[in-house]
């Protein structure tokens, strides 16, 4: 995924343009223990416009590049937003799209080269089973 934010409320006007992949189980935490929300719901969160979910996306993205905003004063211009797929999102649709069933297709990878699911987000976790672990 691609944000852009061509002026930042958090950073005197500043314009960032970050690439986003996917994050890590620190930021996932971080996320859970702030919002409340999951990986699984963070996705759906910020496609429905959540405030705490935009604001724990901004979070992330501004602690990576280590600029820390106290949590309340996570602030937002929405005309300044731009977020879209990258490639590897856009890839991944096609390859949904172009086969529905998905069961005669090589499933997309990851740029590590492991599989994912057609229509994965950043934020569709990996589940203990993608490691090979079961169980009891």
């Amino acid at each position: 995924m691609i944000v852009k934010i061509a002026r930042c409320r958090n950073c005197n006007g500043a314009q960032h343009n970050w690439i986003f992949d996917q994050p890590t189980l620190l930021e996932l935490r971080r996320i859970k223990k702030l919002t409340g929300l999951s990986a699984v719901t963070m996705g759906d969160a910020i496609d429905e416009g959540d405030p705490d979910a935009m604001a724990a996306l901004l979070d992330l993205l501004h602690r990576r590049q280590n600029i820390v905003i106290p949590w309340d004063e996570i602030d937002l211009d929405f005309d300044a937003l731009d977020m879209r797929p990258d490639a590897e999102d856009q890839e991944v649709a096609a390859q949904a799209e172009s086969n529905p069933g998905g069961k005669h297709a090589a499933p997309p990878t990851t740029p590590s080269g492991a599989p994912t699911e057609a229509g994965s987000t950043p934020w569709s976790a990996p589940m203990p089973s993608d490691f090979g672990a079961t169980s009891a």
